[in-house]
C-alpha cells in the first residue's frame, strides 16, 4: 500500500502549522492549503474577523464545510485552524486521506511566539494569552490525541528553523513508513 496522499496538521493557534506546512509542501513538492486561507477566500474576510463579527459558532460551521472541502484535495498539505479538529465531521473527513499530525508545544512557548498584544490576529486568545492557551489546551488535548503523529515543536525564536525542520523530517519518516505498515 501507499502512504497517505495528504498530511494534515492540527494544534494550537500559533503553534506553527503555517510554517511548517509550508516548508512540507515544499519538500513534497504538493499543494499547501490554510484552512484559515480558504476561509479568507470564501468568505471575504478572515478567521478572526468572522469570530468577532459572526461568532464562533457561525465560524466554525463555515469552517467544517471548508475542512471537508480540503480534505477532498490530494495531493495536499493542510493546516487546519486551532478548533477545526474539534469538529467529529472534520475528522472524519481529514482522516479518510490523511495523516494526522498533532503539532505541541506549551502554551507559555506559543503565546511568546505570537505577535504583540493589541493585534486582533487571533480573537480567541485575546488578552491573558498564556491563560487563554492553557484553558484551550485542556478542552482540546483530548482531540488531538486523536491524531497518527504526536510532533513536539519546542524552541524559542532563536531555534525557529531548527524546531522547523526537525518537525518536518520527523514527520516525513514516519509518513513514509506508513506505506509499508498501511
Amino acid at each position: 500500500m501507499s502512504a497517505p496522499q495528504q498530511i494534515v496538521l492540527v494544534g494550537l493557534s500559533g503553534v506553527g502549522k503555517t510554517t511548517i506546512g509550508q516548508a512540507l509542501a515544499e519538500r513534497l513538492g504538493w499543494p499547501f492549503l490554510d484552512t484559515d486561507d480558504l476561509v479568507r477566500e470564501r468568505e471575504g474576510q478572515t478567521a478572526a474577523d468572522l469570530i468577532v463579527q459572526r461568532g464562533e459558532p457561525a465560524f466554525r460551521r463555515v469552517e467544517e464545510e471548508v475542512v471537508a472541502e480540503a480534505a477532498r484535495r490530494v495531493p495536499a498539505v493542510i493546516a487546519t485552524g486551532g478548533g477545526a479538529f474539534l469538529s467529529a465531521r472534520s475528522r472524519r473527513a481529514l482522516g479518510e486521506c490523511g495523516f494526522i499530525c498533532y503539532l505541541d508545544a506549551t502554551p507559555e512557548e506559543i503565546a511568546r511566539r505570537l505577535p504583540a498584544e493589541g493585534q486582533p490576529v487571533r480573537p480567541l486568545v485575546d488578552g491573558d494569552r498564556e491563560r487563554r492557551l492553557r484553558e484551550l489546551d485542556g478542552e482540546r488535548r483530548a482531540y488531538y490525541n486523536h491524531a497518527d503523529l504526536w510532533v513536539p515543536v519546542m524552541g524559542g525564536p532563536e531555534a525557529i528553523e531548527q524546531t522547523r525542520d526537525a518537525a518536518v523530517s520527523r514527520i516525513l519518516a514516519a509518513w513514509r513508513s506508513e506505506e509499508h505498515t498501511s
